[in-house]
């Protein structure tokens, strides 16, 4: 029997038998509808994700509007197409794109195919490492301008994420009291570190310069612009650029045109602007800060500290930062 008579068949069966219908829309409509369900209550970005999975995930079914219906997907054809998935994206994105499609069959009111399909492992050793001070030295030097070297600075001294800095607004700086208050663009936690000497006098400057000194305006418009439209991809490039002009990783060859996208399979580089997180946690640690107030103050959480512990008192965070080398 062809699928469209199934289609036909199975509503005039749930019509007569008061089956909630909505329950069994098909694929492409209910993930519509699903979206559009969430769009509100999610960030920008987040909706944009679940838009392309969405796609990817219809168009591998080659659904219309009509059919298939999103209950006639069965556990073995997802796993068919995540395993798919997998043999050009990278362990993580495939693992994002079981996350959400678990979240859309759920939301259907049904048993969860995703449920039995475990998350991929990721077998490739990471090799990614902090940077060495001599390393710091160099590529602040080498910055091409301002921006760059604040946000060099800027992730030594924080440890905060590129995109949280790049996006750093007027009001999350207060330098009376010396201290950075950032909520995670990516976890939505938020830190609350102080301000090196070092970092100060470059904030300082800054804001001198900032013709717009409300709490709402960006310290670096230009760039958090680029960060807000087009993610990290722009600036994490930038930043290659200038560590290969320090000699810090190779240069690199120019792939427009092979389709490739950020979610692909790549070779990982040994330092990135991530590094800088990996060097202001192991600093931390190096210069006696304990475990708990590394954590706190790079905003990490985990089962061994829980995210409601107690805070630590502010004496202790700013003397983890003040005891971090000068550059």
């Amino acid at each position: 029997m062809r699928r469209d008579n199934r289609h036909v068949l199975k509503q005039v069966y749930q019509s007569i038998m008061g089956i909630d219908e909505s329950r069994s829309l098909a694929l492409r409509p209910a993930f519509t509808k699903w979206i559009n369900d969430n769009e509100a209550a999610s960030a920008r970005k987040t909706v944009q994700k679940y838009r392309a999975i969405a796609k990817q995930f219809c168009d591998y079914f080659q659904a219309d509007d009509n059919a298939p219906l999103a209950d006639e997907i069965t556990t073995d054809s997802i796993r068919a197409f995540l395993d798919n998935q997998g043999t050009v994206k990278s362990p993580g994105t495939v693992n994002v794109t079981r996350k959400v499609l678990s979240a859309f069959f759920r939301s259907l009111g049904r048993e969860n195919p995703v449920a039995g399909i475990r998350a991929v492992k990721d077998n490739t050793e990471s090799v990614r490492r902090p940077f060495t001070l001599p390393e710091i030295s160099l590529v602040f030097k080498n910055c091409p301008n301002d921006f760059w070297r604040f946000m060099v600075m800027a992730g030594f001294f924080t440890g905060q994420r590129l995109g949280d800095l790049a996006c750093l607004r007027v009001g999350n700086v207060d330098l009376q009291t010396g201290m950075l208050r950032i909520t995670s663009i990516k976890t939505g936690k938020t830190v609350n570190i102080p301000i090196h000497p070092v970092l100060r006098e470059l904030i300082q400057v800054r804001l001198g310069k900032l013709t717009k000194g409300k709490a709402a305006a960006y310290l670096w418009p230009e760039q958090a612009a680029v960060y807000n439209k087009r993610g990290s991809g722009p600036l994490s490039a930038e930043f290659y650029e200038i560590l290969s002009a320090c000699g810090l990783v190779a240069i690199r060859v120019d792939k427009k045109g092979e389709g490739k996208g950020r979610d692909a399979r790549r070779i990982t580089n040994e330092l990135s602007f991530h590094c800088l997180r990996h060097t202001f946690v192991s600093l931390l640690k190096i210069t006696g800060a304990n475990q708990a107030t590394a954590k706190e103050l790079a905003g990490h959480s985990s089962d061994a500290v829980n995210d409601n512990y107690t805070h630590l008192p502010e004496a202790t965070l700013r003397e983890a930062i003040n005891n971090l080398p000068k550059i």
